[in-house]
């Protein structure tokens, strides 16, 4: 005869232990099929879509820090270009926007 065949409701698990250095819990994935094969295939996929989400996320963060970089530069960039002149005029409206601001507070 041939090797046994695990049970119909094999279950197929992955349980990574220690989690992260901060303490964190560890992420487990299980998946039930009929059999050993069918759950081990159901597995692959589900670890495969959360590494497509993970890479998803990751772009996303790339983005947004590149984006936030530009920002800096051009903040940068009109901070050097004002004049002293602007820079009296400014100062001289947010005090201005403050005053009005603190006077308009219920008392």
């Amino acid at each position: 005869g041939g090797a046994a065949s695990p049970p119909q409701d094999a279950a197929a698990r992955v349980s990574p232990r220690g989690g992260s250095s901060n303490g964190s819990q560890g992420v487990a994935f299980a998946t039930l099929g009929p059999t050993f094969s069918d759950a081990s295939a159901q597995l692959v996929e589900l670890m495969r879509a959360t590494l497509r989400h993970a890479q998803e996320i990751g772009s996303a963060v790339g983005e947004a820090e590149r984006t936030a970089e530009r920002a800096r530069a051009a903040v940068s960039a009109a901070d050097e270009a004002k004049t002293d002149q602007e820079s009296r005029i400014v100062e001289a409206e947010i005090r201005r926007l403050m005053k009005g601001h603190h006077s308009a507070r219920p008392v």
